[in-house]
């Protein structure tokens, strides 16, 4: 175990080598520790292994005659036990994979990085990443992916199998790790993305995914899996591009010309099938402006819903 020094009598001086079953003392970002020169250069072509192969150290001391390197030393304690037993040893409750990585990476620490890393299969095509992408929303991956790892399938390269969409994934992936949607130019798998989003619980990628509409002036939101329902459409066809052949606010609100009491009936019937809920409907001039808006969005199959 890393031991912590108090106050001690260590020479201000270097000494002009140091054998590797000496105990070396360092000041890690203002957290001392110890440990022998064999760990530190268990890995000769890391930063540490350069260092303390060299002759002398080049490395500035404290005033106890540690060495002084300036990183994290909080987390320095689990590289350094990494170092002593080549194991990923972390409590169920750490929370910093992301600084750990950027460590084991500024040490280049090869072996530590892969460790840290995730690698996955998801319906047949590979992804690696960090825990730490994974776990960073809530999300059903991080409820696989948290600390002690629920994930039980792997192929036989060690890969944690996932069932879902192998090429989807990709985007869900980028969204986990830039809590941005980056979709390429004419992408139209919408319906199956949501499902996706839906299947790994991601609440702030569904809500990345609505979509606003200024129809008559007055907003309302939907998705796309709902708007693109129904082949041959008007909003079918304008929502299944990208981008959006529609002009916006500026804020990422489509506007329509359109009936905007008519469409909210019209949205109710995209979304469940059925006639709209009360009796507003009913009135003979809302029914016909109701029938207008499905003819003119060419909601052919919700045409031949009764509107008695």
């Amino acid at each position: 175990m890393d031991s912590k020094m108090g106050t001690d009598s260590a020479e201000t001086e270097a000494p002009s080598s140091i054998p590797s079953t000496d105990f070396i003392h360092l000041n890690v970002g203002g957290v001392p520790y110890s440990t022998s020169k064999a760990t530190l250069t268990r890995y000769q072509y890391s930063v540490l292994g350069s260092m303390f192969s060299q002759d002398p150290v080049p490395l500035e001391r404290d005033q106890q005659g540690r060495f002084l390197i300036d990183r994290d030393g909080k987390v320095f304690r689990y590289v350094l036990n990494f170092l002593r037993d080549e194991e990923l040893i972390l409590p169920e409750d750490f929370s910093e994979h992301g600084q750990l990585m950027a460590e084991a990476k500024f040490y280049q620490l090869g072996d530590l990085v892969d460790r840290l890393s995730i690698h996955l299969n998801v319906g047949g095509v590979f992804y690696t990443t960090t825990r730490q992408t994974l776990v960073r929303s809530k999300s059903r991956l991080q409820a696989m992916f948290k600390e002690p790892l629920v994930v039980a399938d792997r192929d036989q390269n060690n890969r944690y199998i996932i069932d879902g969409d192998g090429d989807l994934f990709q985007y869900v992936l980028d969204f986990m790790e830039n809590g941005r949607l980056l979709l390429p130019e004419k992408f139209n798998r919408f319906k199956e993305l949501e499902d996706e989003a839906e299947y790994y619980r991601i609440e702030a990628m569904k809500n990345a995914m609505a979509v606003h509409l200024s129809v008559g002036g007055v907003r309302f939101k939907s998705t796309r899996k709902i708007l693109t329902k129904y082949p041959g459409s008007v909003l079918e066809e304008w929502f299944s591009q990208t981008p959006v052949p529609l002009r916006s606010d500026g804020k990422g609100c489509y506007i329509v010309d359109g009936d905007h009491e008519a469409f909210r009936h019209v949205l109710h019937m995209m979304e469940n099938e059925h006639q709209p809920p009360g009796s507003e409907w009913r009135k003979s001039d809302m029914k016909e402006r109701i029938a207008s808006e499905l003819r003119r969005y060419r909601l052919t199959r919700l045409q031949a819903i009764s509107l008695k």
